[in-house]
């Protein structure tokens, strides 16, 4: 079977087909976690390294959302592509994939195994810079090196602050 690398997929791809390992999976619940369920996200890798920001809207969520499991490879089609977000991007991209209810899912015979991890660092020192931006996610690394009292600091998508 021919798969299509996610680097060629646009809106109408309905008829491509797929073989992809699912890097990251959560949820997307709103504001904390016991708002309802709004969608299951996800990064996708093909065995190019191409990667891709998916999503299972809240009314797959039960069907295909315990099929699918972080770090397997599987074979996907009948899926929409269509824009991509403009903000909370977890990967640059023109293009995002969603899974439909007629959206097919099967596990590869062959596992993707490289890239491991899909991920931008964003330097500590220049987080500052990125307060109140909500254009893409951050991965950020470091090492604790001082514990002082918490502090609550406002955002501009919250009526609140946050601890």
């Amino acid at each position: 079977m021919v798969f299509s690398p996610l680097s060629t997929l646009q809106p109408r791809d309905w008829h491509k087909t797929i073989h992809v390992r699912v890097c990251r999976k959560w949820e997307f619940r709103e504001t904390n976690e016991n708002s309802p369920l709004q969608h299951i996200d996800m990064l996708l890798v093909d065995s190019q390294g191409n990667t891709m920001y998916a999503e299972i809207p809240a009314k797959e969520a039960e069907k295909h959302g315990p099929v699918i499991q972080a770090d397997r490879t599987y074979v996907i089609s009948r899926f929409r592509v269509y824009n991509a977000k403009s903000f909370f991007k977890p990967v640059p991209g023109q293009y995002m994939f969603e899974f439909t209810c007629h959206t097919k899912i099967s596990v590869a015979n062959e596992q993707i195994t490289e890239p491991k991890y899909i991920y931008s660092l964003t330097p500590f020192e220049k987080l500052p810079e990125f307060i109140n931006d909500n254009r893409k996610f951050h991965d950020i690394l470091g090492i604790i090196t001082e514990i002082n009292e918490p502090q609550w600091i406002p955002f501009s998508n919250q009526p609140n602050p946050s601890l």
